[in-house]
């Protein structure tokens, strides 16, 4: 079975880009994407391995980074 990707919504650039250095640091590679646009404006996310899911929630709500699964 092919590995498939989730979203994370994050919101802003800064926010997502700060969950990818802070995942990155912790082994996990994930890819900053722009989702679907918000009220007020566009909104970011990271794009995750299926197999890293888990482990990415866990740090992301540590951290205190808010998120939304897209």
């Amino acid at each position: 079975m092919k590995n498939q990707d989730r979203t994370l919504e994050i919101g802003s650039v800064s926010g997502a880009s700060s969950a990818k250095r802070l995942l990155a640091k912790n082994g996990i590679r994930v890819r900053l994407v722009k989702t679907d646009a918000g009220r007020d404006g566009c909104l970011w996310g990271i794009r995750v391995r299926d197999d890293d899911f888990f482990e990415t929630v866990r740090f992301l709500r540590f951290a205190g980074i808010g998120h939304v699964l897209k």
